[in-house]
């Protein structure tokens, strides 16, 4: 920094003093704005920068939000089914008994008079498809009877129906 000496000097000394400290001054500007810009560490993009964070925590939280949203969908339709579970678990029985045809006739009956004939008629194929492929076996008669394995998966399937309404069938009891 330049001082400007008093003393002894004319006013043409100081005056051109005056204008060498203001030239000086004019000319070191743009360089002492650079250096305090330098020195205060400012990054002109760090703006720009805790913008994006910003805005990437924010799409997080939301993501978090809809997650948490289906979980809880999710844990309402197990709270659904878990009374469903435990009928179905209630009803194993100890002694296996040999299924036949008219245990699977049983099924359909209790699906029956609980939709109604015409939606055992119409949804009887759809779960006979499930366990035989579609189109194979879409009658009870037609049913092989030499397989427990399978009667019994016809039977849970036509149980699960019932129990959890899959089809949508109004109730006619």
């Amino acid at each position: 920094m330049m001082y400007l000496q008093l003393e002894g000097a004319t006013i043409e000394e100081l005056r051109a003093q005056a204008i060498l400290a203001l030239d000086l001054r004019i000319q070191t500007a743009p360089q002492g704005e650079a250096k305090v810009a330098e020195l205060k560490d400012e990054d002109p993009y760090e703006a720009e920068r805790k913008q994006r964070v910003t805005q990437g925590i924010a799409e997080i939280e939301t993501m978090r939000g809809v997650g948490s949203q289906f979980q809880a969908e999710v844990e309402q339709e197990v709270a659904k089914a878990e009374p469903s579970i435990t009928e179905v678990a209630g009803t194993i029985e100890a002694e296996p008994r040999k299924l036949d045809l008219e245990s699977v006739k049983e099924a359909f009956s209790q699906y029956s008079q609980k939709f109604g004939v015409a939606a055992a008629q119409e949804d009887g194929p759809k779960l006979l498809g499930r366990i035989f492929g579609e189109g194979v076996v879409n009658r009870i008669r037609d049913v092989p009877v030499d397989d427990q394995l399978k009667l019994g998966r016809v039977i849970a399937a036509v149980e699960g129906a019932l129990m959890t309404n899959e089809f949508k069938r109004a109730v006619v009891q």
